[in-house]
């Protein structure tokens, strides 16, 4: 869950102004709010995971009134949905927990994928999450996304990936 306080409240401010800084305009949007973007807009298919819980490796396909994503309490957190202007690029949503930022989703569109983009978006957010966070954890869905993940300095802790910066 994300929690509305002041140190919150300033990283999210924080990191709005490094996406701002990387091109990217930002909105925050709740979980209903991003549901009823995707229902009503013509990029469902650009973000497959959050929209079908399709990965690269799933064969399973589920409606968008159901994606879990979309649709269960565990996912109702800050969801941040940044575009270039002109398409929406990647949307983020992301809990905390005591020193640890959480990154609950994180999907780049189909249509700027392979451009090197997730690693340019991950170094601004672990940036400014040293500032706030002692950690940054996650689940990777898939074998693909789970190399993509240790590549980039994350490690195995239990069922999750983690990177730690403090202790």
């Amino acid at each position: 869950m994300w929690k509305k306080n002041s140190k919150n409240n300033q990283f999210v401010d924080e990191l709005t102004y490094g996406f701002e800084l990387l091109g990217y305009g930002i909105t925050i949007q709740t979980q209903q709010e991003l549901k009823s973007m995707l229902e009503n807009s013509e990029i469902t298919d650009n973000f497959p995971m959050i929209s079908y819980e399709q990965t690269m490796e799933s064969e399973f396909y589920s409606d968008i009134s159901e994606s879990h994503f979309l649709n269960s309490e565990s996912y109702n957190n800050l969801w941040l949905i940044c575009d270039n202007g002109d398409d929406v690029v990647f949307i983020l949503s992301l809990s905390s927990k005591h020193s640890k930022l959480i990154i609950d989703v994180f999907e780049i569109s189909t249509v700027y994928r392979n451009q090197g983009l997730s690693r340019l978006i991950l170094n601004t957010l672990e940036e400014i999450s040293k500032e706030f966070f002692n950690t940054i954890e996650l689940s990777a869905f898939d074998s693909k996304s789970f190399d993509f993940w240790t590549h980039i300095g994350y490690i195995e802790n239990n069922t999750k990936l983690i990177k730690i910066w403090k202790k």
